[in-house]
């Protein structure tokens, strides 16, 4: 499926379709593309949806309104961007939460020039699938939450300043879930106070790698 472009040219609201470069709203497949906006209205998320993938490139903004964009594959050759289910160059304006339910190993790039993702969900619905950061410096101002799949930071440095959640409590074997860090440097809820800042589930696996970590307090149930 070929990008569906923000073009902005009738309001700063993603449900009219005018503002699309398809001249209607995106379709829940749509890899999403947010252009250099400075000339142009900002994109504004109306509601939580549903996407193909999404690419926010340089001087691009999305303003998150604290709604959610699952995404549900990613780019490829004739949209969005390549391998990627997200690739955020550009800006997160307010509150934007990340849920990926990618049906294969895909690629995420969450560093924007402004801004942060707020709460991010992996739930790949597969042990073997693996979600894999790709560049450093990732932070996340919410909860990092894995319920399915791995999330791989391949070395690159990341800081959730909320809760994270490894598995989701149900049973199952240990790895339904999994955070792998490699020789990342990362802190878990460093200013949590009222809960844990890492809490591993039953059915959840932290591989903390060679790299330094710090948790705003360490949860592990007896069986993960």
């Amino acid at each position: 499926m070929s990008n569906t472009t923000w073009n902005g040219s009738a309001s700063t609201d993603w449900a009219t379709g005018a503002n699309w470069s398809t001249g209607s709203v995106p379709t829940t497949g749509a890899h999403i593309v947010i252009p250099d906006t400075s000339s142009i209205n900002n994109c504004v998320l109306d509601q939580s949806r549903t996407i193909g993938s999404l690419t926010i490139e340089a001087n691009g903004t999305l303003v998150g309104g604290g709604f959610t964009l699952n995404v549900t594959s990613e780019g490829d050759a004739s949209g969005g961007t390549e391998h990627y289910a997200v690739n955020i160059d550009g800006i997160i304006s307010g509150e934007l939460n990340l849920n990926i339910t990618t049906a294969d190993t895909t690629n995420l790039d969450i560093i924007p020039s402004s801004g942060n993702v707020h709460d991010l969900t992996i739930n790949l619905g597969d042990a073997a699938r693996v979600a894999k950061i790709q560049t450093g410096g990732q932070t996340l101002n919410g909860d990092l939450t894995i319920t399915s799949g791995e999330l791989r930071t391949e070395n690159n440095a990341l800081t959730v300043t909320g809760i994270t959640t490894i598995g989701d409590g149900t049973g199952g074997t240990p790895d339904e879930a999994t955070l792998t860090c490699g020789s990342s440097t990362c802190s878990f809820g460093s200013g949590v106070t009222a809960d844990y800042g890492l809490k591993v589930k039953a059915n959840g696996t932290f591989a903390g790698g060679t790299g330094t970590h710090t948790a705003g307090g360490f949860y592990m149930d007896q069986n993960a």
